[in-house]
């Protein structure tokens, strides 16, 4: 699977297992508007998310390129557990139906997304896609890591308007 494609793209191993994200999968960028450019922007983002709090996001690992030489995808560490939204009632009813809040330390989640958000504050960084869906939850210890950030070209692109949507996204996050 993505553990021997990543072993025998890149010649390492992964202790975290593997998560691969093609060009295919990236955000549409009519969705987030100019500040999208692409896959190599969006694995540029994960990685400073991921050097400013390696606990919160998981790392990024590897681009891959076409023939071309484009990137076209990266390999991610894959975080353990299920994405928040499979635990809040927030974006849809049917997760509501699905959660089950007991095995969670629910304060400790909100502690670390307010967290989150702080550490983005304070080194002028921003996901934009923010959502429960791109929080993974450990159930065993209610641990979270982001991931799937959309991607800035820091030259042409300000993330103050990502920023603005993180707090909202993350305010929505607290409230549930």
């Amino acid at each position: 699977g993505e553990e021997f494609v990543f072993q025998a793209t890149t010649g390492h191993n992964s202790s975290s297992g593997i998560f691969y994200k093609s060009d295919d999968e990236r955000t549409d960028p009519r969705r987030s508007g100019e500040v999208y450019d692409d896959i190599e922007d969006e694995f540029n983002a994960l990685q400073r998310l991921s050097s400013i709090a390696p606990d919160l996001f998981v790392r990024p690992l590897a681009l891959t390129y076409d023939e071309d030489g484009n990137a076209d995808g990266y390999f991610m560490e894959n975080a353990p557990g299920k994405e928040l939204n499979d635990y809040t009632q927030t974006y849809t009813s049917q997760a509501s139906s699905n959660r089950n809040l007991g095995e969670l330390d629910t304060d400790f989640i909100s502690q670390q997304v307010s967290y989150m958000n702080t550490l983005m504050d304070l080194y002028g960084e921003s996901h934009g896609d923010i959502k429960p869906w791109n929080i993974k939850v450990d159930p065993e210890t209610s641990r979270i890591r982001g991931y799937d950030p959309v991607g800035f070209d820091r030259s042409t692109a300000s993330s103050e308007t990502a920023r603005k949507e993180d707090e909202k996204e993350i305010q929505k996050i607290l409230s549930d």
